[in-house]
């Protein structure tokens, strides 16, 4: 994912098209005279005649949260497991599509991710308050040890974050009432990197 943004960002902004703020958060937006006055954390304000708020799980807290949240907005836990096991170029990627749940060899690292579903809702977007639980631990084993029970001992560390869900799945794009010119797009429900590109 990171080098897919990275790759985008770079595009944008090679060729003039947009400007990059990395850790430059938009607390507030108001409307003014026909479009958007919108003020960052670091005390700067920018003006926009369109705005399109696109901030995945942080799509509750930013401007505009209340309206996701009355779509029925909610954000979800999503935990990998990392199995230590060499992961060639043409491994294929497993799916056990009864779980929610998927091994994926990342060649890059040498190691092959265990992706499967987590039911813990409304979690704050906060690295330093998410990790792999017992409960994590315990119910990705059980699928595992029903598919690929010689993974499980492979099995150390792994990877948490979370994402905006939509009621049905389907990712929210709309205009926030009142404000014409103003569209939210996210809780893409755990798909955000696949589509994002798109």
């Amino acid at each position: 994912p990171a080098a897919v943004a990275s790759r985008l960002v770079g595009h944008l902004t090679d060729k003039g098209f947009a400007q990059c703020w990395e850790g430059v958060e938009i607390e507030s937006v108001h409307n003014q005279d026909g479009g958007f006055v919108l003020s960052t954390s670091d005390g700067r304000t920018v003006s926009a005649r369109r705005v399109l708020n696109a901030t995945g799980p942080w799509l509750l807290n930013a401007p505009a949260g209340g309206f996701a949240k009355a779509e029925g907005v909610r954000i979800k836990k999503i935990v990998a497991l990392h199995a230590t096991h060499r992961a060639l170029p043409n491994d294929p990627v497993l799916c056990f599509l009864d779980d929610d749940a998927f091994i994926l060899p990342i060649h890059q690292r040498q190691e092959w991710l265990f992706s499967f579903t987590s039911q813990e809702w409304d979690v704050p977007p906060e690295t330093t308050r998410l990790r792999i639980t017992g409960d994590d631990r315990d119910l990705a084993l059980s699928i595992l040890n029903r598919y690929c029970p010689s993974i499980v001992p492979l099995c150390h560390g792994g990877r948490v974050f979370c994402d905006a869900y939509s009621r049905d799945r389907v990712p929210l794009v709309a205009q926030v009432p009142g404000m014409p010119n103003y569209v939210i797009a996210g809780a893409c429900s755990g798909s955000g990197y696949r589509l994002a590109p798109g």
